[in-house]
């Protein structure tokens, strides 16, 4: 309490009402920008906002932008990742780690049909059916006639397929824990908060915009988007 017997803020002299004043007008950015009235919300994009501000990339190469290396990157972790999942799958028949959320999502969702196997991991249709056939062929994936559609079949995992995914999968925490490399508890979380968010945008234009050219995309998709 102080002398009048009014309760102390911790504010006092001018710095402290322009420090309240700065605050307002971050907060008034935020909210333009489309930011949700929640202070963690606004806390993770005041860190965000200084951390553009500030920023030193002297790993980047002359010329090269940020998005640019990004994109590069997240294809190097894709190729990283895809090395440590030959080492995974060494005796046993899988020959790609793409195989392994095939049978994973059958052993957890249960039986489903080609096409929503193939959506459900996002590949090209033609790769997807590889991959199935692949699978039907080594016996790990059985075949079944839909009950809702008759000219359609359903997947189901066979008991090869169970038992060869259940042995694999503390391998495959292994796998994740091993490209989720040297980051800390609250890198990895901001990380996955990023590529969640990015998933979100690219599976819109993924199922939306398959037909359109990069400029359309970029101008429908990112032009109107706004940025926070």
């Amino acid at each position: 309490m102080s002398l009048t017997g009014v309760q102390d803020t911790g504010f006092d002299g001018e710095e402290d009402y322009l420090f309240i004043q700065s605050l307002l007008e971050k907060a008034k950015v935020y909210r333009k920008s489309g930011g949700a009235p929640i202070v963690s919300e606004f806390s993770s994009w005041l860190v965000e906002e200084f951390t553009h501000q500030e920023v030193s990339l002297p790993f980047l190469f002359p010329g090269e932008s940020v998005e640019s290396a990004s994109s590069k990157y997240l294809i190097y972790l894709y190729r990283y990742a895809k090395g440590y999942g030959k080492k995974l799958l060494k005796d046993t028949p899988l020959s790609s780690i793409d195989d392994v959320p095939y049978l994973l999502m059958l052993l957890f969702s249960g039986p489903s049909t080609k096409m929503e196997l193939i959506q459900a991991n996002v590949h090209e249709k033609t790769t997807g059916m590889e991959i199935l056939n692949r699978l039907l062929r080594l016996g790990l994936v059985e075949q079944q006639f839909n009950p809702d559609d008759k000219r359609s079949r359903k997947l189901s995992i066979s008991p090869e397929g169970q038992k060869l995914t259940l042995q694999l999968m503390s391998g495959m925490d292994t796998l994740s824990a091993i490209v989720s490399g040297n980051l800390q508890t609250k890198e990895r979380i901001h990380l996955l908060k990023m590529l969640h968010k990015l998933n979100d945008f690219h599976l819109h234009v993924h199922q939306d915009a398959k037909e359109k050219s990069l400029a359309e995309i970029e101008l429908e998709y990112l032009h109107s988007t706004p940025k926070s």
